[in-house]
């Protein structure tokens, strides 16, 4: 790992132009689920999307979470879109505004 994102505070942009952020800390906008048993679920409701990890989380539901979402990104779903479609699976999750605690 480059020294530039090992002390990377996560309240700043590990890149130049300020757009990504490489300290599993979602930052800005946006809104969030728990996910009972996987994890929590974030997005932007622009172009991102983060699965995070929750202990005592199923690492096998999880991980297949994680598989169904990168064949949302590479059949072009939005963020929003897969959001919404992974909450149907998840009828009592509530939805939260910002990003997650």
């Amino acid at each position: 790992m480059s020294e530039r994102y090992q002390d990377t505070d996560p309240l700043e942009p590990a890149d130049d132009d300020g757009t990504r952020f490489f300290t599993s800390v979602a930052i800005g906008s946006g809104r969030y689920a728990d996910l009972e048993g996987v994890g929590t679920l974030w997005t932007d409701d622009a172009d991102a999307l983060q699965l995070g990890f929750a202990t005592g989380a199923d690492n096998d539901a999880a991980n297949e979470l994680r598989r169904l979402l990168v064949a949302y990104a590479t059949e072009g779903w939005t963020a929003t879109e897969a959001f919404e479609s992974v909450l149907t699976d998840y009828p009592n999750a509530t939805v939260k505004p910002g990003p997650p605690p």
